[in-house]
């Protein structure tokens, strides 16, 4: 095993194996993996995307996967859902890139995650119901 100190995103960048994507979408995350971070990933790299779709640049990354620049992709989500007409998905159903996973946004599935998910929106619900304030607000 090999452990590295890094100081910044560039330099986690450069000693990534697998850049594996988990946060919301943001005007600060919005196409925070752009053609420039895709470039500091050692061609062996392997992006995976639970997060949102636009958080990376899709384009850059379908060049990216194209020349060989990096190993592979696993997408749950895409930068346009439902997903119709961008090179990279085209590509995808044409057979073209072997080493692209991409899933109808729904990777998160389990049986322990469904009912995790019922118990958290009673809580919730309950919560709302009583008059406090929600965990999880959405804008």
């Amino acid at each position: 095993t090999r452990t590295t100190r890094v100081e910044n995103l560039s330099d986690l960048l450069q000693n990534c194996d697998a850049l594996s994507i988990h946060c919301l979408l943001s005007a600060e995350t919005r196409r925070m993996v752009d053609a420039a971070a895709l470039a500091l990933l050692p061609s062996h790299a392997v992006v995976v995307n639970t997060a949102r779709g636009p958080v990376i640049d899709e384009q850059a990354l379908y060049e990216a996967l194209r020349a060989g620049r990096l190993a592979a992709a696993a997408l749950d989500v895409l930068q346009q859902e439902p997903p119709a007409g961008t090179p990279l998905f085209e590509a995808y159903l044409r057979g073209e890139l072997p080493n692209v996973l991409i899933t109808p946004h729904a990777a998160w599935y389990s049986q322990q995650s469904v009912s995790e998910l019922r118990r958290k929106a009673a809580e919730e619900a309950g919560r709302i119901l009583r008059g406090e304030p929600s965990h999880n607000p959405v804008p």
